[in-house]
This record gives structure tokens, sequence and C-alpha cells, in this order.
């Protein structure tokens, strides 16, 4: 059977017309795979060595710890710059510095924002005058994870709050906004 010029443009013209169709609504003739997960700026095992970073840009970091739980004396110390935000990833986390003085699990500094997601169980744990969270800074601190999933449990040294200032400190503002976060001050 001879077709004509006439029904070959038109079905040319409804397969293209269905196509286009297909193409806005999201579904493509080809199989679609989704985007990979942007990974972290920066990332770190604690276990291995402390942390005493400057940070001057917005970032994410990831933070892990031993994945068998295992408690490290090593510490976090980072300074965030005025306008920024960086946003921390504390995952299986297990500092334990209580016994020094002086000695902070977790400090920020500077006068810019930190947010931390909790992954899994943290545990930190800081020396006299220091808070287990030590927002030193101007800026505010947001911690955010899932209840039943996420936890952190936070223990300042004496004179010292679980999560905020140490010792005659000034802290910015915080907010809990998520995951199960117990804070005991000293």
């Amino acid at each position: 059977m001879k077709k004509s010029i006439k029904q070959m443009v038109g079905k040319r013209i409804v397969s293209v017309f269905l196509s286009a169709l297909l193409a806005v609504a999201g579904v493509g003739l080809l199989p679609q795979f989704a985007m990979p997960v942007k990974a972290a700026d920066y990332t770190f095992e604690i276990n291995s060595a402390s942390i005493q970073e400057t940070f001057s840009d917005n970032c994410t970091v990831q933070i892990s710890g031993d994945v068998n739980g295992a408690v490290t004396s090593n510490t976090i110390d980072i300074t965030v710059a005025a306008n920024k935000t960086v946003t921390i990833t504390l995952s299986g986390v297990n500092i334990d510095v209580s016994s020094v003085d002086n000695a902070c699990a977790f400090k920020i500094s500077g006068a810019g924002n930190v947010v931390i997601n909790l992954t899994g169980t943290n545990i930190l744990k800081s020396g006299k005058n220091c808070a287990g969270i030590q927002n030193s800074n101007s800026g505010s601190l947001t911690i955010n994870g899932t209840v039943g999933t996420d936890s952190l449990d936070v223990t300042g040294g004496e004179w010292a709050a679980g999560i905020g200032s140490g010792y005659r400190g000034t802290s910015g503002d915080i907010t809990i906004s998520g995951g199960e976060v117990s804070g005991t001050g000293g």
C-alpha cells in the first residue's frame, strides 16, 4: 500500500507533537537518572585529628566519627566570617575532653552563622569552663535532625552551658529545630 505524502507528514507531526508533550511533562523516551547529591565542600574524620578551620565563604562540611562509636579527645574549633553560613553535618561524632580544664569539644567563633545537621548519635563533652558546643560567635546556631533517628547529647564543663557560652562568656542565638537534643551544663 502506497502512503501519500500528506499521510506521512501528518504522522510525523503527531510524532513530534507527542514527543514534545512527553518532554514537557517530564517523561522522556530515554531512562531518567536522579541527579547526584552534591558532596560536602570539606570532609573530616574527627577520630583522625582535631579540626581547626576558618571559613570565609558559605560552605558545607561533613564531620564523621568512628563507625563503631569510638570516643576521641580530638576537638572541633571553627571560625565563620560575618554574613556567611557554614552547614555542618555531624555523623556519629563522640568527643570527650571532660577531664581537661578549658578544653572545648566543639567551639564556634566569628560572626557568621552555623547550621548543624545531625546524623545518627552524636556525643560532645567539654572540660571545665567550656560549653559542650561553645557558641562564642555573634551569629546564629541552628541544630536540625530527625526525632527517633538523630541525637545530640552535649555536656558542658563546670561553670559552662551544655550549648551556649563558656565561663563568663556570651553566645549568639541558638535554635533547636529537630532531632533529640540533650544539653547539660556544669
